[in-house]
This record gives structure tokens, C-alpha cells and sequence, in this order.
């Protein structure tokens, strides 16, 4: 039997504030309508859409031959035997199902066309890897992520708590799913030799080494720019700027990011770039509700 250590490793816990970050800065901005109950289904919905998102890429990338003995960076666990393919694929469909309950009551908030985009977010879950044009095989990974877990997750965070819709949630939104777009781009960067070999189509590969290290640049940068755009939108809640602070962690991972040669190399900057949006989301939501 699989121990409950092995299935933490298998969610990618590190990488889960990629699902955590939308929701609190969504939360923040909505902040005199706060609702335990609702944030808290929120939260898990999202949550464990990511952990069904990477049980999936784990389960499809092992069947496609994606992952291999000589892969760099954390282990799969398909591929490592420490998880069998059907367990794997038991344990997706639990994570995806969970999703969906945990949304159930944000359909009767939300109406019909929450149903239709928790289904939406679970085919996009699965079809990151599966299906017969699986979107992070054909360069549109890094979209996916930045949509769902950034403009996505934020807009529907500020409705459901508030009632109402708000072009500035959506446009704080763009931040975290900027971060989520630039771990992404990380992990396609390290993968460039395996992604080769199993014909996946990523933005490093369509595009180039370089491209693929400017996209990363570009990315920080819109997540950075972003307190400044809200500021001069709103008028108003100038502390949000203090989210920028964390340009001073930013610049020595960009110099390091400079200094890769080897693609192993670029693990090292995962937990930074990881602990760069966990600063960043606090930064932000002490500097909004200060600034209210």
C-alpha cells in the first residue's frame, strides 16, 4: 500500500501556492465581504484542482514515455514505481472529484455557467497532458496556467465573496498567474532534452533557449508591474505597491537565471521563484487591506 508520504509527493505540495495565491489576493480585494464558508469552498476547489491537474500530468506523461529514468529535477511517481498507473489514475479522478464537490455550492451562487467552467477547468486539467491535442505538448501550457490560476481564479474569488464582478480583481489576477506562468516556463527550460525526445511542443522549443529565458524576464516583470497599473486605476490603495519589495529577490534569481548552462541548472531556481510569489501575494494583500 502506497503511504500517505509518497501521495504528498505526488501533489507537488511546494508548487501549491500556485492555487493559493489567486484565491487570498481575490479574498483580500473583496475583504469587507468576507466569507469563511465561501472562501473556504473556494479554496478547495481550486486546491485540489491543481493537486487532479498534477496527479494527471504524472499519470499521462509516465503512458506517453514523457518521463524517464533520466528525467532532471523531483521524481515521478509513476515513473519511479512508486505509484502504479491505476492507483495514479484513482487518485486523479478522487482529486477531480473533490473539485467538483468542493464547487457545488459555488454553482448555486453562481449559476449554470459555474458548472460549465468547473467541467471546463477539469478538461483543461486533464487535457494539459491527454487527449488528441494535449495543450502543454503543444506550446499552450504556460496560457492555461496563467488564465486559470491568475485573472480565472481571482475574477471568481471577488465575485463569489462580493456578489459582483471587478475589472480590478482581474487585473490583479494577472500577477499570480504571471508567477504561475513563469514556474511553468521553468519546468520547460529543464525539460528541453526529455520534451525533444517525446516530440512535446514547449515555448523553449517552438521558440528557443533564449526566448524561453526571456519569457521567464517577461513574465516577473508584468507580475511586478501590476500594484503600480492598480494604483493608477483605482486612485487608491497605494500600500499595494509594497508587493514590489520582492524585486529585491527578484533581481539575484534573474542573475542566476543568466549564469545557467546546464539544463539541471535550472532546478535551483524553483523554490525561489515559488517563494517569490508566496512573498509577493502577502506583500500585496498587507498592503491592499492597510490601504482600504
Amino acid at each position: 500500500m502506497t503511504s500517505a508520504k509518497v501521495w504528498i509527493e505526488a501533489t507537488r505540495p511546494k508548487t501549491l501556492i500556485i492555487s493559493i495565491a489567486p484565491v487570498l489576493i481575490g479574498a483580500v480585494m473583496a475583504w469587507p465581504n468576507f466569507n469563511a464558508s465561501i472562501f473556504f469552498h473556494i479554496l478547495a476547489c481550486i486546491f485540489t484542482l491543481q493537486i487532479g491537474t498534477n496527479l494527471a500530468n504524472d499519470y499521462f506523461d509516465f503512458k506517453k514515455g514523457t518521463d524517464t529514468a533520466d528525467r532532471i529535477g523531483p521524481r515521478r511517481l509513476c515513473q519511479s514505481g512508486e505509484i502504479s498507473p491505476r492507483d495514479m489514475k484513482i487518485g486523479m479522478v478522487l482529486a477531480f472529484a473533490s473539485s467538483f464537490a468542493a464547487c457545488i455550492k459555488l454553482m448555486f451562487l453562481g449559476g449554470p455557467i459555474i458548472f460549465y467552467l468547473m467541467c471546463l477547468a477539469i478538461v483543461l486539467g486533464i487535457g494539459y497532458t491527454a487527449g488528441p491535442f494535449p495543450l502543454g505538448y503543444n506550446g499552450l501550457g504556460d496560457l492555461v496556467a496563467f488564465i486559470v490560476f491568475g485573472p480565472i481564479a481571482t475574477g471568481y474569488t471577488y465575485y463569489f465573496l462580493s456578489g459582483n464582478y471587478s475589472l480590478y480583481a482581474v487585473i490583479a489576477g494577472i500577477a499570480p498567474g504571471a508567477f504561475a506562468a513563469a514556474i511553468m516556463n521553468l519546468n520547460n527550460l529543464r525539460d528541453q532534452l526529455q520534451d525533444f525526445r517525446a516530440q512535446k511542443k514547449t515555448i523553449p522549443l517552438i521558440f528557443g533557449n533564449e526566448f524561453g529565458r526571456g519569457f521567464f524576464v517577461f513574465t516577473l516583470a508584468v507580475a511586478f508591474a501590476i500594484p503600480g497599473i492598480l494604483i493608477w486605476l483605482t486612485n487608491g490603495h497605494a500600500y499595494s505597491i509594497l508587493a514590489d519589495g520582492g524585486v529585491i529577490l527578484a533581481l539575484p534569481l534573474l542573475k542566476q537565471l543568466s549564469e545557467v548552462r546546464e539544463p539541471g541548472e535550472y532546478q535551483a531556481l524553483f523554490p525561489k521563484t515559488i517563494r517569490l510569489l508566496g512573498i509577493y501575494t502577502l506583500l500585496f494583500c498587507i498592503g491592499w487591506i492597510i490601504s482600504h
